[in-house]
């Protein structure tokens, strides 16, 4: 994992933090601006345009930072409370599914 991920995961972490802490709306948004310009400072994402106006998209720090977090989260999860991580999963793809969307 090179250092872009790391830093990403870190900024994913204080994300959450925030959000979590977040007392009203302007809180949740000042934690996602925060994120936001934590995530381009950490190299979570590059965009690059060619000569021919195509733009390239890199997001793999930000894949890996978000990837390590969760397996690490989902493990000490399954550890605690005696599911598998197969169940884990499962469980919180139905928690998602059941989110509203606007």
């Amino acid at each position: 994992m090179d250092e872009s991920a790391k830093l990403t995961a870190q900024v994913l972490l204080d994300f959450y933090a925030n959000a979590a802490d977040a007392r009203d709306q302007l809180d949740e948004d000042k934690a996602f601006d925060d994120a936001f310009t934590g995530l381009e400072e950490a190299g979570a994402f590059t965009v690059e345009v060619d000569d021919d106006d195509e733009v390239q998209l890199d997001v793999t720090p930000l894949l890996l930072g978000t990837t390590v977090t969760l397996q690490w989260l989902i493990g000490q999860l399954a550890k605690a409370v005696d599911y598998t991580e197969e169940e884990i999963l499962f469980d919180l793809r139905t928690f998602i599914e059941r989110l509203e969307t606007e």
